[in-house]
């Protein structure tokens, strides 16, 4: 019996706290017993490999399906539960043949498992090679891609969280990230294997979760940049500070933002990890909550070997820009419908990144959002990080638009405070910036396009924005 499994976590720890919701607090023993009478209920109305595909609302309900399909070893598919009705149903056609559950049903059969109890937990096979899940990219692009984990992926992805934050006796994680997502999905599954206890968040409304974390004693968090933000801007009262750990990652973290949690002394980590990983690949440890003055990552989790690599497949130099490649037990078996991925082969992640002498990761973006002017390379998130610390600054996504002189330029949508001027700022971050690097195409905007996970797209921001984007020559005249 694996660590993945309720009844496992029941039998070694049944008073703990497995979750607090707003509707109810469950212990692992409780879970446990509901795990197992879904799972038996999912035996009789599931074939063994079938796909269970459900929404994955935020909700004691279908955490409780999540368990039972653990305790089960029965594959599954959650879908986002902000997609439009056309996106779940491209993401289903690409799915074949599955089992699907409606929100009623999930609840209905949350119902029968509260009032059903099973003495003995069923005899089910898990094996670490068994597929866990399928978790689906956002599909910015055509048809969203279907990322195969299995039962020891998020395993050794558990283990790796563990050896550079261990969980203490107390710890309790605010689950507000999406589980249709490996940063949402695997705070279930490592609270799960080291019997800790989560904190389930309706949806994420900041000032509900700063309240959340002071009435329900919340010692970690999960965010993505843009989260963490809005929770800044409403602590007044220091919730954030209370935290033993905030874990930050899912888009590149901007030195604005970086700066205001080490002037609160925040304990935040900075992360970088993708869906074919289970999330974390590399993380600042405690001790270097207060580096975050420098833009790396830290150091690869235990388990994974990364390199980086020059386009000719050499490895870089140090503090050298190349190609980001894994190696490790946590990463994915293939996608849905490809070929599977060979024991041992590198993963060429399409990240761009870069390591120094002390091993610390620097992730500089894809590879896709490369900008190339006139023969120069420029990376957007580098660009970002100095146009984000200029004064007025509130947010900023930098992007490439088609040029046919220079084969691209450098183009930047602003988010700036009341009463700061575009002009005023564009004409600043020329003495911060490279020529090469400088923006060519800018505007002004209410806010940044993000993809289901809160994360700012550059590719939306570029189909949305481009025709509000002016020359800065026009801006600067005068």
């Amino acid at each position: 019996m694996d660590l993945l499994t309720p009844s496992l976590a029941g039998q070694r720890s049944p008073q703990q706290l497995a979750l607090i919701a707003a509707e109810e607090s469950v212990t692992f023993e409780t879970a446990a017993q509901r795990a197992r009478w879904l799972a038996a209920w999912l035996r009789q109305n599931a074939e063994p490999d079938q796909l269970v595909c459900f929404e994955a609302r935020p909700s004691l309900a279908t955490v409780n399906l999540v368990w039972a399909l653990l305790e089960a070893n029965q594959p599954f598919v959650p879908l986002h539960p902000r997609w439009t009705e056309a996106e779940r149903t491209r993401a289903l056609q690409g799915l074949g043949r599955v089992l699907q559950l409606s929100n009623d049903r999930v609840s209905e059969l949350f119902s029968h498992s509260k009032q059903s109890v099973l003495a003995e937990a069923a005899s089910f096979v898990r094996n670490p090679t068994d597929l866990l899940c399928v978790l689906l990219t956002s599909g910015s692009s055509g048809q969203p891609k279907g990322v195969l984990l299995t039962r020891g992926n998020f395993l050794a992805s558990a283990h790796a969280h563990q050896a550079n934050l261990p969980f203490l006796p107390e710890d309790r994680w605010l689950l507000g990230l999406p589980f249709a997502h490996a940063g949402g999905l695997s705070i279930l599954t490592r609270a799960l294997a080291s019997n800790s206890t989560v904190v389930l968040a309706d949806s994420f409304d900041p000032a509900a979760v700063l309240a959340s974390i002071v009435s329900n004693r919340v010692t970690l968090l999960s965010v993505v940049p843009t989260m963490l933000s809005k929770l800044l801007e409403l602590d007044h009262d220091g919730a954030l500070g209370r935290l033993r750990a905030i874990l930050v990652g899912g888009a590149a973290f901007p030195a604005a933002l970086r700066d205001a949690c080490v002037q609160r002394k925040l304990p935040v980590l900075s992360t970088y990890g993708l869906t074919e990983s289970c999330s974390q690949v590399a993380t600042h440890a405690l001790a270097d909550a207060q580096r975050l003055a420098v833009t790396d990552s830290g150091r690869p989790l235990a388990g994974f070997d990364l390199r980086i690599v020059r386009a000719n497949g050499e490895p870089a130099a140090v503090g050298e820009v190349g190609s980001i490649e894994l190696r490790g037990e946590a990463l994915f078996r293939g996608y849905l419908h490809g070929p599977p991925r060979a024991p041992g082969a590198a993963f060429v992640t399409g990240d761009l990144g870069s390591l120094d002498e002390s091993g610390r990761l620097t992730v500089v973006g894809r590879a896709d959002d490369l900008i190339i002017t006139g023969g120069e390379n420029v990376h957007p998130a580098e660009v970002e990080d100095e146009l984000s610390r200029l004064a007025g600054v509130k947010a900023v996504v930098v992007f490439g638009v088609s040029d046919a002189t220079w084969g691209q330029l450098v183009a930047a949508a602003f988010v700036l405070e009341p009463g700061v001027e575009l002009a005023q700022v564009v004409q600043e971050s020329r003495s911060v910036l490279a020529s090469f690097r400088r923006v060519r195409r800018a505007c002004a905007v209410a806010q940044l396009p993000v993809n289901a996970t809160g994360k700012v797209s550059r590719k939306q921001a570029a189909e949305l924005l481009g025709t509000a984007l002016v020359p800065v020559e026009r801006l600067l005249v005068g």
